[in-house]
């Protein structure tokens, strides 16, 4: 990523939960309404060129999330670490 970017390879989840939490608070605006006021702000603090690089990982970070925060989907980090031993 660029080296001026808010945003880097460590933070990027982080910073769309965060982003997510805040438009959370806008109760009178609709679920679609919120990830576009998400992905806008993403797109502003990364720059376009890197937020078109990582465009389908946000989109995909923010719908599981979503997902997770729903209850939809569970994630059982034990058996990952057994699937993949090395952690």
């Amino acid at each position: 990523m660029e080296n001026n970017s808010l945003i880097n390879e460590k933070n990027i989840v982080e910073t769309i939960i965060q982003l997510m939490e805040k438009a959370e608070q806008f109760l009178d605006k609709t679920g679609i309404e919120k990830k576009t006021l998400v992905l806008s702000n993403l797109q502003s603090l990364m720059g376009i060129d890197v937020y078109n690089r990582y465009k389908y990982f946000i989109s995909s970070i923010i719908e599981f999330v979503i997902e997770l925060s729903k209850g939809n989907k569970k994630v059982n980090i034990n058996n990952i670490k057994k699937k993949f031993c090395c952690f």
